[in-house]
């Protein structure tokens, strides 16, 4: 086979589900196995298997069956709809594929959902020359817009790990130039239009919504004009995401197998080298080849952040709600393996650092209820402080930790006393 032939053969490969994994996100694996045939040369064959002189290597893990690289059970990411001018985060979408079930879910995450951003991350975000609230308060979407077009994606990740008390793998970033475009190359989309039509006018944003009523055919214009609208919506942002999701699923229904994906395929990878910013390298791609084929438009599923809309000062925001959101996680996010885990080789000591009685004693019960292993408890010696504090000893632990407690850091000290990996104070907003 001539290498023309075997680039062509991988490329309509992947076009027979190039949507299925948020279609944002696996158009940008096409860009990459074409980039990575034609650059490197190397062939992967039918089962994902790589050549030769690649079967010879391991991966990062040392996970490696019959020659074939393996991604995580679960691999979690992030998505995020720029507006315009790459500044606030419209549409936030957290996805996680399941490598054994071949199913990808997803949680839309209302713009207007309440954060309070740290302190280290704030002074973080200043030595950057930027300037956030000095409460940290803000909404969800405006983290990427207080970081900047250059450290947005990175800071927005790192704050809805924190919201949601997991770890992303990658984020994918698409600004609503490259959603019109994606949406034209692909010939439109045929979607039912609300009674009475979407129709609203911004000269300050520079949008102009015009969407008739009924079945129809819309262009990437149209499109953008759907998943932005919320004007006249009585639940706002949570109507606004339920048609998000709609147009979605009509998305992947539709397109899964279109031949104008082939025919338009090089104008979407020139797209996506032009808007499309993503922490997805390239060397991770032949982990995922062999499950492409696995995917349809049933294999994907949408949630919604549980939690309700609140005014708060005159200004309305989402509040989450932290039981459910977590219940939700683990349901997604984590397979029973994975949750235990830490709750086996974590060795915590509990102190109370507040005029709290007994609540150290408390959280306690609480961890050790959740199969955490709490050595021992005790009082702190210092002042009373308000902020919970999880110290770790290693880089990434604990976030399984932060759902069991209200306003709380994690930090990273290496001088931990050798009988505990993790220590916790707990502070005066433990306080219900």
């Amino acid at each position: 086979m001539t290498h023309k032939k075997r680039k062509q053969s991988l490329i309509k490969k992947f076009c027979s589900i190039v949507f299925s994994i948020v279609g944002i996100f696996l158009l940008i694996f096409i860009a990459f196995v074409f980039a990575y045939n034609f650059f490197t040369g190397e062939n992967f064959n039918k089962d994902g298997i790589v050549s030769d002189a690649q079967n010879k290597t391991e991966n990062d893990k040392g996970n490696f069956i019959t020659g074939m690289l393996l991604p995580p059970k679960k691999t979690k990411f992030l998505v995020l709809g720029l507006d315009q001018n790459e500044c606030l985060s419209d549409s936030i979408l957290v996805g996680c594929f399941d490598r054994d079930l071949k199913k990808i879910n997803i949680i839309s995450i209302p713009r207007d959902t309440y954060i309070k951003m740290s302190q280290e991350t704030i002074k973080e975000l200043r030595k950057l020359g930027k300037h956030p609230p000095s409460s940290g308060i803000m909404k969800i979407n405006a983290v990427h817009s207080y970081a900047g077009k250059e450290h947005g994606a990175i800071y927005a990740k790192k704050q809805i790990e924190e919201l949601l008390n997991i770890k992303l793998d990658y984020y994918v970033a698409v600004n609503i130039k490259a959603f019109r475009k994606i949406v034209d190359a692909v010939g439109g989309i045929y979607m039912e239009i609300p009674k009475g039509g979407l129709y609203y006018n911004d000269p300050y944003q520079n949008l102009s919504i015009r969407v008739p009523e009924g079945k129809q055919l819309i262009d990437g214009k149209m499109a953008e004009g759907v998943v932005r609208f919320r004007a006249t919506y009585k639940r706002g942002d949570l109507q606004r995401i339920e048609m998000q999701q709609q147009f979605m699923k009509e998305f992947f229904k539709q397109v899964l197998n279109k031949e104008t994906i082939m025919k338009n395929l090089y104008s979407l990878i020139k797209t996506f080298l032009e808007e499309v910013k993503t922490d997805f390298k390239l060397t991770e791609l032949p982990k995922y080849i062999k499950y492409v084929s696995k995917f349809d438009s049933e294999s994907i599923e949408f949630y919604t952040l549980p939690g309700v809309p609140k005014m708060i000062n005159g200004i309305s925001y989402f509040l989450n709600d932290k039981k459910e959101s977590a219940e939700l996680i683990d349901k997604i996010f984590y397979s029973n393996s994975e949750k235990n885990k830490n709750a086996e080789t974590y060795k915590i000591q509990i102190l109370n650092g507040s005029n709290i009685d007994g609540l150290a004693k408390e959280k306690k019960d609480l961890l050790e209820k959740n199969n955490f292993k709490v050595l021992d408890i005790g009082n702190y010696q210092g002042n009373k402080i308000y902020e919970t504090r999880i110290m770790v000893k290693e880089k990434d632990m604990g976030q399984d930790l932060k759902k069991y407690f209200n306003n709380v850091k994690i930090e990273v000290d290496k001088e931990i006393p050798e009988d505990y990996n993790v220590i916790i104070i707990t502070g005066l907003g433990e306080k219900k």
